[in-house]
Parts: structure tokens; sequence; C-alpha cells
């Protein structure tokens, strides 16, 4: 999986320990993986050892070009990634949290010489970009309508040419599972990613083929299953992303 990686030009993030009285980065021994945490609520955490959180924003490194605004910093993953990228001229994101982005300055002041870091709400930002990625959710991650409905909001003040959200490959996935039970036979992801860009107004999502979305299921739930494991020692992976 590593290797796949290494393909993909990704760079792990610069993570040390940091403790203040509302943000803290620790370090789990036992997982290998570092945890931050704001006013004592875990936000977001990050396996050293297989780097396994990186394939979860594989479709925003495959979108993205041109500039592109992020929401959400967290531990600047997804921002080092896109850095590597050639398509991309130009990254921003925005965070609501100083918290977060005086972590940042204090561990990766470079960081901010690549990246342009505007301490803001996401849904009071507004301003244009090529590429549009949202990853700012925090207890809403786990509600499907409200990814969809903030991203909808969302966009009607950022101008974008592209965007697209995390969690999308998973409602996505879970949404044709469902009614392929009901109805007794497949639903195709792609039928129900185009009934999400009609119900929900955003017409800024790509046009995906069903190969395109098995794709950034796949990679999105890598970490999940030991076929994938097998996929990727197998080298299929490699081929599969040509």
């Amino acid at each position: 999986m590593l290797r796949l990686l290494n393909q993909l030009n990704y760079t792990p993030p610069n993570l040390q320990l940091y403790n203040t009285d509302s943000c803290e980065v620790t370090f789990d021994s036992y997982n290998q993986m570092y945890r931050l945490s704001v006013e004592g609520e875990e936000w977001m955490s990050y396996r050293i050892k297989d780097h396994d959180q990186a394939y979860e924003l594989y479709s925003h490194y495959d979108l993205a070009k041109g500039h592109c605004i992020c929401t959400g910093l967290g531990f600047g993953l997804r921002e080092n990634w896109l850095l590597t990228k050639k398509e991309v001229s130009k990254v921003t994101v925005v965070e609501k949290n100083k918290e977060v982005i005086d972590y940042h300055k204090y561990i990766n002041p470079k960081f901010f010489d690549d990246v342009e870091v505007i301490h803001m709400d996401a849904y009071e930002y507004t301003g244009k970009c090529d590429t549009l990625l949202l990853d700012h959710y925090e207890e809403e991650a786990a509600n499907d309508m409200l990814v969809l409905q903030n991203a909808s909001e969302i966009s009607k003040h950022i101008e974008c040419d592209t965007m697209w959200m995390w969690t999308l490959e998973r409602i996505v996935a879970g949404r044709s599972w469902q009614r392929s039970c009901k109805v007794g036979s497949y639903v195709s992801k792609t039928l129900i990613y185009n009934e999400i860009k009609t119900r929900f107004d955003l017409d800024k999502l790509p046009d995906l083929s069903e190969e395109q979305l098995e794709l950034y299921y796949f990679m999105y739930n890598s970490k999940a299953t030991s076929v994938h494991k097998h996929f990727y020692e197998d080298g299929n992976a490699l081929s599969f992303l040509k």
C-alpha cells in the first residue's frame, strides 16, 4: 500500500506532540497513531505505520487542478499532498479554528510559504477557484443529509469549476447498496451519484463513470478489508489507477 502512495507522490505530513489549553496532539504508541483534539474532542487521527487516512483523500488529489480551495486544515495531509501535483497551481485552505492554525505555525512554519491559510468559517467564506474540496465536517460527518446540504450551501458562495467533499464515496456506495437490497437487483453508483447532484443542486460535482466511482470508493475504503491488501500486493492497484 505504501508503494501505491509513493506512485501517487504522497508525502506524509510533519506531525509532533503539542499541548495548549484548547488544542492537543498526542501519540498513541500502541496504534502508532497521532491524534488531534480540540476542546477535549478528537477531531482526527493519523496512523504513521500505513498512512491509511490518505486513501480517503485520493479522490481529492485525483480531481485537483488549478487553484484549489480546501476547507478544514486538520493535520494538513491533503494540502501537503496537493502541493506535489503539477496540475495544481495554488492551494488555499479555510480553517475556522485558530488553535489548529497555530499548531501548524509552531511545527510547520514553512507550510505557510506554500499554502494560503485563511482563518474563517467555511460557511462565511466567499471566493473563487478551479477546484473546491470540502473536509471541514465534525459531528455532521455521520449525517449524510447534513454533509450534502452543507456542501450545497457552501457551493453557492464559493465559485468553482469542480467540487468534491469528504465521505461522498461512502454516501454513494451506501445508498447504492441500500437501494439494491430494496429492489433485489444492483442499482449503480452512477445512478445514485447523479440523483444526489440533482437533488442537492450540486452541479459542480464532476461527471463520473461507474468505474471512476468504484475506484474512488475502493480507495476511500481501502483500509477496511484484507482483500484490498491482497489487491495492492499483487500490483493490480497500480494498473487499475492508470
